[in-house]
């Protein structure tokens, strides 16, 4: 509620007799928060996956599939709770789970530049099979992308 607030002032054009207007007023509005965050986290996965390889050349592509088994090593950021409010989280913070199971997909692109050994692009992603978070009714499952340069070396 504001009080007593301003609305107008109206000057009349022959007498210059002022008339100013007053009123008490309610404002309806809605309230919208953005939150720009960069949250860390590290994890460490082992994977169970198959692929398949095509030679052309000196070059090499590779896809792969599977599970991965995950360990949240390391977090830390912002994230909302379910009131709305901001929280920071960190090592000690048992909002999120620390095992996770994924499926994985990916797929390369190497060059041979020898017999063994072979640099490239690789991109995978995994996808969350169980939810993350500890709280009730919040489903949390990512998706976490990767794009990396590697360097591969064959062991037969």
């Amino acid at each position: 509620m504001v009080e007593n607030a301003h609305v107008s002032t109206h000057t009349h054009g022959i007498n210059s007799v002022r008339r100013e207007i007053y009123r008490d007023t309610t404002i309806i509005g809605s309230f919208h928060r953005s939150v720009e965050q960069y949250n860390y986290s590290r994890l460490l996965s082992f994977e169970l996956s198959g692929g398949k390889e095509w030679e052309a050349g000196r070059w090499r592509i590779t896809t792969v599939a599977g599970l991965a088994f995950s360990h949240l090593h390391m977090k830390e950021g912002k994230d909302l709770d379910r009131s709305g409010r901001i929280y920071d989280y960190d090592q000690s913070s048992a909002r999120l789970k620390r095992t996770h199971l994924s499926l994985h997909a990916g797929i390369g692109v190497f060059y041979q530049l020898s017999n063994k050994l072979s640099a490239g692009v690789q991109s995978s992603v995994l996808l969350s099979l169980n939810n993350w978070s500890e709280e009730d009714g919040v489903d949390l499952k990512p998706r976490i992308n990767y794009l990396g340069i590697c360097l591969r070396y064959r062991l037969r």
